[in-house]
């Protein structure tokens, strides 16, 4: 071969690379619109009763509105958390996308194909399915996701964060049900509790709340009849107060929280009585089973959140 020869073949071959080259690129920008389209014009939660998110291994969030009230389906009609409903809502009727491709065959570019896509359905409040859409990859840059209505080829790059609403992060594609359930179980400041009980194999310690020092002003508390150390109490009170789950548990599982367990009692104003009952810390650390008396469900937290409540007497005294 000859040297003129190569030189052809060389030219045809960088030829056909960017021949190549321009027709992936085609989809993207020969055919754009550089405008953004409202891809779910007049949403509102109001036209909806039922929202599905299943991701390609099966991992599930399912939101249902029961009586007015929404609620997380996919664990146990557990209530759901009212901030993350007008989060989504907000993020759902703003949802805008500009077109890159109609190519069924590029779909899996854009996390869309069959072993990466997350659908999300919305039905309406009479049952009938009203949006089916595909969520895809994150973008490289800018943030925001990839996604086109199930059934069609037509994609468009959203800045919408609704990858992150659903804890869709990084590599995973399973949606996480937990940031939509309402755990904190009850909003009452701190100042509201009159007394509380606190009750373990090793005996009951009764505290009360005995004013304010007449000088600063902070709470005095009192251990039976003797002077309690103020700031370790209202450490326990804040504690009660904030409480909140860190997982929900199966209501058909027995938790192990009977009378015998550790348990906190807690009266407020206006005479209303809250009993939290915990489990044992497990050994070498992990998560700790608790419910609340009045409560249909029991949940988990950190070991560390029982151990600012079961304190020794002596922590107690001054």
């Amino acid at each position: 071969m000859n040297r003129r020869t190569l030189i052809i073949l060389i030219v045809v071959l960088l030829v056909l690379i960017g021949l190549r080259w321009m027709q992936n690129r085609s989809h993207e920008s020969s055919l754009a619109e550089p405008d953004r389209v409202a891809l779910l014009p007049g949403f509102s939660m109001d036209a909806f009763d039922r929202v599905e998110l299943r991701g390609p291994a099966g991992g599930e969030l399912v939101l249902a509105r029961e009586a007015g009230l929404w609620k997380v389906a996919s664990r146990y009609g557990h209530p759901a958390k009212q901030a993350k409903i007008d989060e989504l809502e907000t993020e759902l009727s703003a949802l805008t996308g500009q077109f890159r491709s109609d190519r069924e065959d590029v779909l899996s570019g854009y996390g869309l194909g069959d072993s990466t896509a997350v659908s999300l359905r919305l039905f309406g409040t009479t049952g009938e399915e009203v949006e089916h859409l595909l969520l895809g990859a994150s973008q490289a840059r800018g943030g925001g996701l990839f996604l086109c209505r199930a059934g069609e080829s037509r994609v468009y790059a959203s800045q919408s964060r609704l990858l992150g609403i659903f804890g869709l992060w990084g590599d995973n594609r399973e949606p996480d049900a937990r940031s939509f359930l309402d755990m904190k179980l009850w909003s009452w400041d701190p100042a509201e509790v009159e007394a509380f009980g606190i009750v373990t194999d090793e005996g009951r310690m009764d505290f009360a709340r005995a004013g304010a020092d007449s000088l600063t002003g902070e709470a005095v508390w009192t251990l039976g009849n003797a002077p309690a150390r103020a700031t370790v109490v209202e450490q326990v009170v804040t504690t009660l107060a904030n409480l909140q789950g860190r997982d929900l548990l199966d209501p058909a599982e027995d938790p192990g929280l009977g009378e015998a367990s550790r348990r906190v009692e807690i009266m407020l104003g206006g005479g209303e009585t809250k009993v939290i009952r915990f489990g044992d810390n497990p050994e070498g650390g992990g998560d700790v089973p608790f419910k609340v008396d009045d409560s249909d469900y029991a949940y988990t937290l950190f070991s560390s959140y029982p151990d600012r409540i079961f304190k020794k007497r002596e922590e107690f005294l001054n």
